[in-house]
């Protein structure tokens, strides 16, 4: 099953989503859309908050 997350879980204003088969390939698309689209570098606490939302 699909693994999904909304970034508006940890940036309200932001409508982006994305889905991958596992945690680990999600994760490595968060990351890299907070980076470069956000500028923030995700303290252990945000990946915990994210991993927390990740639906499927």
């Amino acid at each position: 099953m699909a693994k999904s997350y909304t970034c508006s879980s940890l940036v309200k204003d932001c409508t982006w989503s994305t889905t991958a088969n596992d945690t680990a390939t999600l994760m490595k698309k968060i990351v890299a859309h907070a980076e470069f689209k956000h500028d923030l570098q995700l303290s252990t606490a945000d990946k915990i908050k994210i991993q927390s939302s990740i639906r499927g």
